[in-house]
């Protein structure tokens, strides 16, 4: 699914429907006009998947679909990115290629990523990821559409993990301005073992990405409702941030 950028207006109806409508404002697909922004928020209750201390504004697609909802401007040629699946399956993101567009039409650049956190979502869950072009291929007047491609969910697949008890460090001097501490939580039925991914999305004021950063548990035997500490550094401050994860199940 191709995601433009878009304005938009969502409408209320009566009162019946206004009621169903707050009930499932939750799944933004189901309950938005094509194009209007809207904050979801990123606790675990939104049924969204993220945690955190702050809410995405996202631009739903035109059809329920899996889609890109939100992205930021570049930042070293790096585009940090939220997918959603606005569709009523289960599905595993298998990659997002995003296309940057001059204003003068002249110019289009492409790149892609291979991974987002987690790569398997329920129904209106969301990922989080970055796509990164070249460096100074693009410019913060572009215009940036992205694809998600996707796959059959297979058993061998990631599952996505709880994550809380955040603790954001005060800021820093160096090359990590400020770190996330965190714990993972095995919400599964079965152990995680090997690796656990972490990405995290900073957000601005306007719950609009700015930055995204990653982290991992290199070596992890993680029981179901066990727990691990993680850490995720960042280069800028990011005081209001979402974050998600993932692990695989032992064999």
């Amino acid at each position: 699914m191709t995601s433009p950028t878009g304005p938009g207006n969502v409408t209320a109806g009566r009162l019946v429907a206004l009621a169903c409508l707050c009930a499932a404002s939750l799944a933004f697909v189901a309950t938005s006009a094509a194009g209007a922004d809207q904050l979801v928020p990123a606790a675990a209750e939104s049924g969204s998947g993220l945690s955190g201390n702050g809410a995405v504004r996202v631009v739903p697609p035109a059809r329920p679909s899996v889609a890109v909802v939100a992205w930021s401007a570049p930042v070293d040629g790096h585009v940090a990115i939220v997918v959603a699946n606005g569709t009523g399956s289960a599905v595993r993101v298998r990659s997002v290629v995003g296309s940057a567009t001059a204003s003068s039409g002249a110019r289009t650049v492409r790149a892609a990523t291979l991974t987002v956190v987690p790569s398997v979502l329920q129904p209106f869950e969301q990922a989080l990821g970055s796509v990164q072009f070249r460096s100074k291929s693009i410019h913060f007047d572009d215009t940036f559409r992205f694809d998600v491609k996707t796959g059959r969910v297979r058993s061998r697949d990631p599952v996505g993990l709880a994550t809380g008890s955040f603790v954001l460090s005060p800021p820093g001097t160096g090359a990590v301005a400020q770190t996330l501490d965190l714990v993972v939580t095995n919400d599964t039925s079965s152990t995680v073992r090997g690796r656990i991914d972490l990405r995290v999305v900073c957000l601005d004021e306007a719950g609009t990405p700015s930055t995204a950063a990653s982290g991992k548990v290199a070596h992890a035997a993680v029981a179901p409702g066990a727990t691990t500490p993680a850490s995720v550094g960042f280069t800028s401050l990011c005081p209001v941030y979402v974050v998600a994860a993932q692990g695989r199940p032992a064999r």
